[in-house]
């Protein structure tokens, strides 16, 4: 079976490539400055309430920490990415950027272990998030879902066996396994 792009002319076929090579670049960017704008702004607000409201432990110092992460990766991601090479080299740069957010992520968990029932909700978010924004190909998407779903995964391990918190759920939601569950309806409608 013909790929349909072998069906263009070759002339088509470069411009159709460009221009989706284009595409992914400028919705990277976008999704650099949107992710990292996110994470800081939902972050800060957590201190705002700490600071300014007296909701006391909304916010822990060693966050900090990962805001300079979200920061540096998102700065770092949107710099390099900036002059447009090609789809493989943007394509190299979101992958990079998705680790670093992830782990970003992931360090959320490890700051408020005891919060461990949402954060499966995060990496889902997150998921959604990167492939609305970028028109990742099909084995892309599959690949960032299986990403985001081992990214939870070690995280629920460390923070339950790791830290020794419990990996209680609600009566009808008990991590990991609803959590998968519900990372694979993320990946599905991905």
């Amino acid at each position: 079976m013909k790929h349909p792009l072998d069906v263009l002319s070759p002339d088509l076929r470069s411009e159709y490539l460009h221009r989706e090579a284009l595409l992914f670049h400028s919705r990277f960017n976008l999704y650099c400055l949107i992710a990292g704008s996110i994470f800081l702004t939902v972050s800060m607000q957590y201190l705002f309430r700490e600071l300014f409201l007296g909701q006391p432990h909304t916010f822990r110092t060693q966050e900090l920490y990962l805001w300079a992460t979200a920061f540096i990766g998102t700065a770092a991601g949107y710099v390099v990415n900036r002059p447009f090479r090609s789809r493989r080299f943007s394509l190299g740069v979101a992958a990079v950027y998705t680790v670093i957010f992830t782990c970003a992520l992931a360090g959320l968990s490890f700051v408020y272990p005891e919060n461990n029932l949402v954060f499966v909700f995060y990496f889902a978010f997150a998921l959604l998030f990167a492939s609305a924004l970028i028109p990742w190909r099909l084995g892309e998407v599959l690949c960032l879902s299986v990403f985001y779903a081992g990214a939870f995964t070690l995280a629920y391990v460390y923070v339950v066996h790791g830290m020794g918190y419990s990996g209680q759920g609600l009566p009808r939601f008990r991590l990991p396994w609803d959590g998968l569950i519900f990372m694979g309806m993320a990946s599905f409608i991905s």
